[in-house]
């Protein structure tokens, strides 16, 4: 007998977000009890792997640039877009294109934001 999966709300989350929320919350209770104690325990016994985790815990809640802070103009925010699309070297043209694929962009949601607003009838 088959079983067919019951379809999901729009604003339920999905099981990968249950399961990730659950063990959050089993972590941070686990680590309330023992934290202190058990890192301390992980750096006596493998200062190695403590400082590994110790790495890899910062570089997780250090923003990653995406490359755009250090646009100076419309070219270069251009060039990253197409290069976002995996577009490694675009040339000229393209690159005055996406400026303009931009601009209609930008100025598109301008107009969503006035018609939502009400400004536009």
């Amino acid at each position: 007998m088959r079983t067919t999966k019951k379809p999901k709300a729009a604003n339920e989350p999905s099981t990968r977000d249950k399961l990730s929320a659950k063990f959050d919350a089993d972590l941070l209770a686990d680590y309330e009890a023992h934290g202190r104690e058990a890192i301390a325990a992980a750096r006596e016994k493998s200062p190695e792997k403590w400082l590994d985790a110790v790495g890899r815990r910062i570089s997780a809640i250090e923003p990653r640039p995406d490359g755009y802070e250090s646009c100076q103009d419309m070219r270069e925010i251009a060039i990253k877009h197409l290069q976002s699309i995996g577009f490694s070297d675009p040339d000229e043209r393209s690159i005055q294109a996406a400026i303009e694929a931009n601009d209609i962009f930008v100025n598109t949601l301008q107009q969503i934001r006035a018609e939502g607003e009400g400004q536009l009838q």
